[in-house]
């Protein structure tokens, strides 16, 4: 397990769009009638109408995935900060990564201020070695991109460690199982407001799933 430190949070999306069913005007009512006068059938019609609502595009903002970690028994000092631009929603390429940013963390019990480098051939990436996360410290996050300054803050809590890891089914509402999932037991400490994250990853590619 991960202490995980999320330093600043931004929708990847910079606009919503939803499709509304509204009733639109129906039919009148048919009436039938049958060869002999035995009865009058009527027979009411219901219909619906989906709407697309279209959303202008927002103008393009700085999104910012920032998380300092530190993994249990294997504590070291990289970390890695993404800078992306925002999209439309219904965008079909991958976000642009924002170069050109100037990026560092601050230990703020210490005040020793850690720069990351961009990497090369990852725009949008700025990363360095030298950042070892302690439990209990505060850490401040800065960015400048295009003019104007990003800042966070956030405390390095504690994780449980893991008691156990096993593969389940993954089942969906319908259907067969759909193959198998990865899942974890661990104690919550009583007491303590906490949250999780968990990742998975196959073959070093982290897995992105909606019970994820």
């Amino acid at each position: 397990m991960q202490t995980v430190l999320p330093m600043l949070r931004s929708l990847r999306r910079s606009c919503r769009t939803r499709v509304v069913r509204v009733f639109g005007t129906c039919p009148a009512p048919r009436v039938v009638r049958a060869s002999l006068p035995v009865a009058v059938l009527l027979a009411a019609t219901g219909c619906e109408r989906v709407v697309d609502v279209r959303v202008p595009d927002a103008p393009p903002r700085l999104v910012v995935e920032a998380r300092l970690e530190r993994v249990l028994d294997a504590v070291h000092g990289r970390q890695a900060i993404t800078l992306t631009r925002s999209q439309p929603y219904f965008s079909r390429t991958a976000p642009e990564g924002a170069a050109g940013a100037t990026v560092s963390v601050t230990e703020v019990e210490t005040g020793r201020v850690v720069p990351f480098a961009a990497v090369a051939g990852a725009p949008g990436r700025y990363a360095t070695d030298s950042l070892e996360i302690t439990t209990g410290r505060e850490y401040a996050l800065r960015i400048e991109w295009n003019g104007e300054r990003f800042e966070g803050r956030e405390r390095a809590l504690a994780v449980p460690r893991v008691d156990s890891l096993y593969f389940v089914e993954r089942r969906s509402d319908v259907g067969p199982a759909t193959g198998v999932r990865a899942a974890i037991t661990f104690r919550d400490p009583a007491g303590v407001a906490n949250w999780y994250i968990v990742d998975q990853f196959v073959n070093g590619v982290r897995l992105v799933m909606p019970d994820t």
